[in-house]
């Protein structure tokens, strides 16, 4: 948000992590949506059970490890609601 968005760094609720990369996050949101749900690349993936997405489960679980460092909650919450049947 500091670096995209223009938020001041004391206007967040933590310690601004200067020491972290993530614009390798930001070319894939851009690219795919939020936690890659209109990412283009799995349009022809198996679908399975536990997903109502093409390749949903291996997304879902290579996305959570490459998200987790950065925002935890956010990959916990985001991911249990996915499975609640719509």
């Amino acid at each position: 948000m500091v670096k995209y968005l223009g938020l001041p760094s004391q206007s967040l609720p933590f310690p601004y992590p200067d020491h972290w990369q993530a614009d390798w996050m930001m070319d894939e949101i851009f690219y795919s949506g939020n936690f890659g749900y209109h990412d283009d690349r799995y349009k022809d993936g198996s679908f399975s059970p536990l997903s109502a997405r093409p390749a949903g489960a291996h997304r879902i679980w290579y996305n959570m490890k490459r998200y987790f460092k950065y925002a935890p909650q956010e990959v916990f919450f985001i991911h249990l609601y996915s499975f609640i049947p719509k």
